[in-house]
């Protein structure tokens, strides 16, 4: 077996989570997942996992970390920075620790254009 680079295997990493992002995440999770990080964010203080548990149903966070994921590796905009972690409060993950993020200003306008494209969409497809 050929061994990777560290650069390599993050890449490689990188594309087996994309292709789970893209495999799991559906439509209406991503619908429901960016009004509730854009409705917590607005705010200006941090959130996490624990926070979003609170609001959505079992189906949407269920995945939600390949959500976070891919909104935290976006650089143009940055949407999402991590700023810390703290103790997941679900008991399911036995003490792991998830990551505390905060909502950049380009962040909040990534979201608010890409629910007004869906709502634009929806729309369209209603006509």
């Amino acid at each position: 077996m050929t061994e990777l680079t560290p650069e390599q295997a993050k890449a490689r990493a990188s594309r087996i989570l994309d292709r789970l992002h893209a495999a799991t995440i559906t439509d209406w999770n991503e619908a429901v997942l960016d009004q509730v990080v854009l409705h917590l964010g607005r705010t200006g203080r941090p959130l996490s996992m624990n926070d979003v548990r609170l609001i959505v149903p079992e189906t949407a966070y269920r995945n939600a970390g390949l959500y976070f994921r891919s909104l935290a590796e976006l650089e143009h905009p940055t949407v999402l920075r991590v700023v810390g972690e703290v103790v997941s409060s679900n008991p399911k993950a036995h003490g792991k620790r998830v990551n505390v993020y905060t909502l950049t200003a380009s962040g909040r306008k990534h979201l608010e254009n890409r629910i007004a494209a869906r709502m634009k969409q929806r729309k369209a497809a209603a006509a």
